[in-house]
C-alpha cells in the first residue's frame, strides 16, 4: 500500500470511515456472525471451506509462492515454517499436486484441484 500511495494515488485505510462500523452494526443487529477481527461475517450458515479451515483436518492449503505486498487476514502466516524462504522461492505445484493424488487423500467434493 505505501508503494502504491509513493506513486500519487490516495487510498484510504478505511479505518476513518465510519460508514463500515455502522453497517457492521446494522448486520449484527439482523443476526449475522462477525468473526476474525471483522474480516468474516456471515449469515445462516458458514462455508464447508471456512469450517475445514478452522480445523485443519481433511483439508489442505497450497500456495506457489509468498512473494506480495499485501497482508490480507486469509493469506499466509508469517510464523509458518518456511515461511522467508518462500517469500523468495517458487513451489513446485504440479510435483505437490501429483504427491497428493498419489497419497490417496481424499479432497473435499466440489473443490477443483486437478
Amino acid at each position: 500500500m505505501d508503494q502504491i500511495r509513493l506513486s500519487g494515488i490516495e487510498i484510504a485505510s478505511g479505518k476513518e470511515d465510519k460508514r463500515f462500523d455502522v453497517r457492521v452494526a446494522e448486520l449484527r443487529q439482523k443476526g449475522a456472525v462477525v468473526r476474525n477481527d471483522l474480516k468474516s461475517i456471515y449469515t445462516r450458515r458458514i462455508s464447508s471451506a471456512c469450517e475445514a479451515c478452522q480445523t485443519g483436518v481433511g483439508s489442505a492449503t497450497y500456495f506457489i509462492s509468498l512473494k506480495c505486498h499485501r497482508d490480507d487476514f486469509y493469506c499466509f502466516n508469517p510464523n509458518q515454517e518456511g515461511y522467508e524462504h518462500f517469500r523468495e522461492h517458487m513451489r513446485d505445484m504440479v510435483v505437490e499436486l501429483q504427491t497428493l493424488r498419489d497419497s490417496g487423500m481424499k479432497v473435499p467434493p466440489g473443490i477443483p484441484w486437478w
